[in-house]
């Protein structure tokens, strides 16, 4: 019985060394991942958007080139349950706006997953898949979806909300559209 308990001893040192070496490894990870995933800050400036329609043209949001004052940006994944709820609220949105502000959607991912959620929640928005996702993601630090954007004139971001829009966003969106509109109230 003395050695059973020698082993069971030795095992459990074993693992316990086993534990601490995998505690300080996950720990060296998390301390390199960065505290908050970083979105665009008011101020900064993003390039036109080139995407594809639903009917396959090639089109592009130019900031420069319309006689909108703002844009509500609604960037999103076809397979992201956040973003399928987020979808009313931007529909929201989009009635609320004025009409010199627009708000378009855009997705990274496209083909049938996209198409049927579309279809399914009736969603009217305009929406587009980026040309080139991986340039759209970086110019737009796209580092998690649901993400919304208001856009002024030059593709200024007046400012960013990753994660759902809930009722504070939502009243934080509208208030800074309005403010971009000139129709602060």
């Amino acid at each position: 019985m003395r050695r059973m308990e020698w082993i069971l001893i030795a095992v459990l040192a074993v693992f316990s060394i086993a534990l601490a070496w995998q505690n300080h490894q996950l720990k060296s990870i998390v301390n390199r991942m960065p505290a908050k995933p970083r979105v665009l800050s008011r101020g900064e400036i993003v390039p036109p958007i080139v995407f594809t329609t639903n009917d396959g043209k090639i089109d592009s949001l130019n900031y420069n080139a319309s006689n909108l004052s703002c844009w509500v940006l609604a960037i999103l994944k076809p397979t992201c349950p956040a973003c399928r709820k987020a979808l009313p609220v931007w529909e929201e949105l989009g009635a609320t706006i004025p009409s010199d502000a627009s708000i378009f959607a855009v997705s990274t991912y496209g083909g049938a997953k996209l198409d049927s959620l579309i279809m399914e929640e009736a969603f009217s928005i305009p929406v587009g898949v980026v040309r080139q996702p991986s340039t759209f993601s970086e110019d737009y630090r796209v580092s998690g979806v649901p993400l919304t954007m208001v856009l002024s004139r030059r593709g200024r971001v007046e400012g960013a909300w990753l994660g759902f829009p809930n009722s504070d966003k939502k009243k934080e969106i509208l208030g800074m559209v309005a403010k971009c509109t000139g129709i602060e109230g």
